[in-house]
């Protein structure tokens, strides 16, 4: 059954009510809020994590293949300085061998008739890395800004880095794609030293100038997609993470959802309802009385209004003691709830007095109201230790029904009035003003 002191199915009383709807309202939108936030910091802090992962994949797989780079280049490097210190080599010619960049390449012709051709270093190192390139391996290239072959003039790329070598710089690195195929590409700068000078002091060499670079290229195509599948991989990983903590968060918002909507009931109920009988405070009953009211003028119907006070509660409490004097008051709000209405208001008013409101009644029907509530509290409140041999308790009623112009405190007035001769007639009885 509805507790008596709701109406109608209201759940709050004028400006407390609006307090309490706007309150709600606000914990409604701060916890949207507060989810959308916590999730967008879970999701950040995740991404950023597995982020982090995949980026240090990716470094680490950087850093192996510059680590590749560069000991292929100090491979050609230390090929170059053996066969510049020892002045070139002399290599048999072959049928199909190529002719030598230098239209004065030295050929020398063995006692056995076998042709030899010199091979400086620079030569050495651009036939290696055409060698090097038919078999599908490291790709080889020197370059330079002033070539002296025309094969060795650089690309956009080498330039840039041909640059920065004169301005200090030791090497340069960079991936491009080659026939849809990701390729590794690494510089180093070639410093002119003395082994140097035999073969290019006529040219201008200068000991410690730097004359060009030296790339090695190498497919990583491989890598690439290992790369993508790695990333792939860390974004799957980082979505199921996501998800798995998103279930936690979402049942501890919900959790703390419920502590707070259980708290703002219980200050809802703290400041509408009297401790000690459970019934509506004096405020309460106000701010209903006055909403009834209103009702009640614009479908001009009439509403009842009781007033109680408990009989002798002076004297009980001087006999039996104050604690002895609450348990009347509950036992009183007791049966006042069984004798009322499910959708009247029933509240405290003040010390042992009650107050009833009564929608949509007329006199007969308080007054049918006020008897019932009269004989109950007669039948089954007792003052004592014992539930039935304790002293008999009797409560005073006086009632009345709203009129034409009415005001709350005219009501009020009258019910109190009826009250007074209730009283005085005698007590344990119900008058009437009309």
């Amino acid at each position: 059954m509805p507790s008596p002191i709701l109406g109608r199915g209201d759940r709050g009383t004028g400006g407390l009510r609006n307090m309490l709807a706007l309150w709600s309202a606000l914990e409604r939108r701060s916890f949207r809020h507060f989810s959308m936030y916590l999730t967008v910091l879970a999701l950040c802090g995740i991404t950023a994590v597995f982020a982090g992962f995949a980026a240090r994949g990716r470094h680490l797989l950087h850093v192996q293949m510059l680590t590749r780079a560069r000991a292929e280049f100090a491979g050609v490097m230390l090929v170059r300085r053996w066969n510049a210190e020892h002045g070139g080599v002399w290599v048999e010619k072959h049928p199909g061998d190529g002719s030598p960049s230098s239209p004065t390449v030295p050929s020398l012709e063995t006692a056995d008739g076998k042709t030899l051709l010199y091979r400086s270093h620079a030569v050495m190192t651009r036939e290696i890395g055409d060698l090097s390139r038919r078999n599908g391996a490291t790709v080889i290239h020197l370059t330079s800004l002033r070539p002296l072959n025309p094969a060795n003039r650089p690309d956009a790329t080498e330039r840039e880095a041909l640059q920065a070598f004169e301005r200090g710089k030791k090497e340069h690195h960079w991936i491009e794609k080659h026939a849809g195929q990701a390729t590794f590409h690494y510089m180093g700068r070639l410093i002119v030293d003395e082994s140097c000078l035999p073969c290019h002091a006529a040219q201008g060499y200068r000991v410690g100038e730097v004359r060009g670079g030296l790339t090695v290229a190498f497919n990583i195509e491989s890598v690439a997609r290992r790369i993508s599948t790695d990333v792939a991989v860390t974004a799957a990983a980082g979505l199921l993470v996501f998800l798995a903590l998103i279930g936690p968060v979402g049942l501890l918002v919900r959790r703390l959802r419920i502590q707070l909507r259980d708290l703002r009931r219980q200050l809802e109920a703290a400041a509408t309802t009297d401790v000690l009988t459970g019934l509506a405070n004096r405020r309460f009953l106000m701010d209903r009385f006055h909403e009834e009211l209103d009702r009640h003028r614009r479908f001009e119907r009439s509403l009842g209004c009781i007033l109680l006070d408990l009989d002798h509660f002076k004297e009980i409490n001087d006999r039996f003691g104050h604690l002895a004097g609450d348990q009347v008051l509950r036992l009183t709000a007791e049966a006042a709830r069984r004798a009322v209405r499910p959708y009247d208001i029933l509240g405290r008013w003040g010390g042992e007095e009650l107050m009833v409101l009564l929608p949509e009644a007329d006199i007969a029907l308080t007054s049918q109201v006020a008897d019932r509530l009269r004989e109950l509290v007669a039948l089954d409140v007792r003052a004592g230790s014992g539930e039935r041999d304790g002293q008999p308790v009797t409560v005073s009623l006086g009632m009345t029904c709203s009129r034409d112009g009415d005001e709350v405190d005219t009501i009020i007035a009258r019910a109190d009035r009826a009250l007074y001769r209730a009283k005085q007639a005698g007590r344990n009885r119900v008058e009437t003003e009309s």
